[in-house]
């Protein structure tokens, strides 16, 4: 018996029950309404072509301007037939980009979606322009879904070395309500950005390495991630696919893998350059992590509701008491590090102010930097800056340098000769411990 689909305006069926009955004979159904007679006023019954290719998905819809970007496209058998050869082609509006791909020998299944990453890189010029994909099936049965077209826009990456960026996801008094803002770190003072055109963003980090390094964060309502110029511009980078969260809380980079790591108030996740989500573990104990940051060593950190400060192991999601940090937090928050400090914009209750404060990373407590924000100010997103001032050193091989300025911290795991040169080596560090400071 074929896959019947059947498709009905709200509101034609007198019944809220109603059978099918597939005759076997013409590709007819009949439709009952559970009282023995038939009901067919404006319905109409399909049955999936036996060949049916579609493009569901165009993943990424923004990038760095003049860096490679490699198109991921999803296609989807919609069909009733397995599937082994095809083609997709993507093509840029400029008419500088044309990439096709053969695809033979696969086992497509129907009901599936694969998922296929172009061979040929494309180098954007800023701006934004169409990104057509099309699949090609021979037999297919339905042309309307071989193509998909998006707009695509590429920018030119602008953020100052030595600031934080934030953005004010919930402020009611001080008119900076979804605007991206900058934060002093000497002294705590916002100053407006530009207004961004999207939402509840409640966190964010530093993706990426030297000039390629970006700020993205995560809008909560249909778990989109987007990049956030220096500038205050937000562009859409794509939606999260897989077995994420419902809502997201805390966002960070590590730069040694080059995955996002993302949490919910109780469980990791793992989220890939395709923005594909992985669930990890649940987070223990349960303390409702709300925001969480990764230093350059790959060392990961939670902070609870529960107004403590934790590390995390990436791999188990167990939690380590670090301490109390001192002050009633609420919603409304995120941490990041910048060179080894961590940073936050935390919510202070009693005293219904918002702040920038840093945390000692033995004991947990806080110290406020500056004065209080405005009052209910709660910027959330972008204090993270662990991508300025990190050399990370393993079995002899130099990973992740990020040169923003001309101070650097530098691990070394499992290194055997390694030379050191320069004016502005402090401190080294190996082993795990400290083994020399200069």
């Amino acid at each position: 018996m074929p896959n019947i689909q059947i498709e009905y305006t709200a509101g034609d069926f007198a019944y809220e029950n109603f059978w099918t009955v597939y005759n076997g004979i013409n590709d007819e159904i009949l439709l009952g309404n559970g009282s023995g007679g038939s009901y067919t006023d404006n319905t109409t019954a399909t049955c999936p072509p036996e060949h049916d290719l579609a493009v569901s998905g165009i993943i990424h819809k923004s990038a760095v301007a003049d860096k490679n970007v490699y198109p991921v496209v999803n296609i989807s058998n919609t069909g009733l037939g397995l599937e082994t050869d095809f083609t997709v082609l993507v093509t840029s509006s400029d008419g500088v980009y044309s990439s096709t791909k053969n695809l033979t020998g696969q086992a497509f299944v129907s009901g599936t979606t694969m998922e296929v990453t172009m061979d040929e890189a494309w180098t954007p010029a800023e701006g934004t322009q169409n990104l057509t994909a099309t699949v090609t099936l021979t037999d297919d049965g339905n042309d309307d879904n071989d193509n998909m077209i998006i707009d695509f826009t590429a920018f030119i990456p602008s953020y100052t070395a030595g600031t934080i960026y934030g953005f004010d996801a919930y402020s009611p008094t001080n008119g900076l309500l979804d605007h991206v803002v900058e934060i002093n770190m000497s002294d705590g003072v916002i100053t407006d950005i530009a207004a961004s055109n999207v939402e509840d963003i409640y966190c964010g980090d530093f993706v990426g390495e030297n000039d390629d390094a970006t700020i993205m964060g995560i809008f909560n309502s249909n778990n989109s991630i987007y990049y956030i110029n220096g500038d205050g511009a937000v562009y859409h980078y794509g939606n999260i696919t897989g077995n994420g969260a419902d809502y997201y809380g805390g966002l960070t980079w590590h730069q040694a893998t080059n995955v996002m790591y993302a949490s919910d108030f109780y469980n990791l996740y793992k989220i890939y350059e395709n923005l594909n989500s992985i669930l990890i573990c649940q987070i223990r104990p349960s303390a409702q992590i709300i925001g969480i940051a990764c230093n350059i060593y790959g060392e990961l950190f939670g902070l609870g509701l529960d107004d403590n400060l934790y590390s995390i192991d990436k791999n188990t999601g167990l939690g380590t008491l670090i301490g109390p940090i001192g002050i009633n937090i609420y919603y409304a928050h995120d941490i990041g590090f910048a060179h080894d400090v961590l940073y936050g914009t935390l919510y202070d209750v009693d005293s219904n102010k918002g702040g920038l404060y840093t945390f000692d990373l033995t004991t947990g407590t806080e110290t406020q930097v500056g004065s209080d924000m405005e009052d209910n100010y709660t910027g959330r997103y972008g204090v993270s800056m662990n991508y300025i001032n990190g050399v990370s050193v393993q079995n002899n091989e130099v990973k992740n340098i990020f040169t923003s300025s001309s101070n650097y911290a530098l691990k070394l795991e499992n290194n055997t000769n390694v030379e050191f040169s320069g004016n502005n080596i402090h401190d080294i560090v190996y082993g795990g411990k400290r083994r020399k400071q200069l």
